[in-house]
């Protein structure tokens, strides 16, 4: 916060994981702090199937795994679900879809 007025570079944040969303010029008025979900630390640069995810207590940044939008079998029962959060996949899923009802997990690929 600073006692002047200021126009900087933002990064601003998604409001329900505090992913970088994009960059913009932000007005900040004299004695006023930057907008909410927003930081002016420059997030680091992306490599596919990851996102910028900003931390607001330690002030960095970190990537996070993105499987949004990519569907998965569950090893058990074969079942399909659509990942639609950041993170790791659970350990309990495959992306090859089971080929017929009775097969298994055998560890490394789904089997008959």
């Amino acid at each position: 916060m600073t006692n002047t007025n200021r126009t900087i570079t933002i990064y601003n944040l998604s409001s329900s994981t505090n992913e970088f969303i994009g960059k913009g010029d932000g007005y900040i008025p004299a004695n006023t702090g930057l907008p909410a979900y927003s930081t002016d630390i420059a997030p680091p640069t992306t490599k596919d199937g990851f996102v910028a995810v900003f931390n607001f207590d330690s002030g960095k940044w970190s990537l996070v795994e993105d499987h949004r939008g990519k569907v998965v079998y569950d090893i058990h029962t074969g079942e399909s679900t659509t990942i639609n959060q950041l993170g790791k996949l659970p350990d309990d899923v495959v992306s090859v879809a089971p080929e017929g009802h009775f097969v298994k997990w055998d560890g490394k690929k789904v089997g008959a």
